[in-house]
């Protein structure tokens, strides 16, 4: 599992905010669904362009 959706687990719970493409933003309004670089571990190392193919987090993280 790539680490970056927890982080998005990790800053909603803390009341980060992100901006209107999802990345952590200051001043942003809206929840964080993309952190880092890439969502996808066969990239990593490479040199691809950034990309987060699957934004969110981690639903069954999330508190009820």
């Amino acid at each position: 599992m790539p680490i970056n959706k927890y982080y998005c687990n990790l800053m909603n719970a803390i009341g980060v905010k992100g901006d209107s493409s999802g990345f952590p933003a200051k001043g942003g309004t809206s929840e964080v669904t993309c952190y880092g670089k890439y969502d996808d571990t066969t990239l990593f190392g490479t040199t691809a362009p950034a990309i987060i193919k699957n934004p969110g987090e981690y639903s069954e993280l999330r508190a009820s």
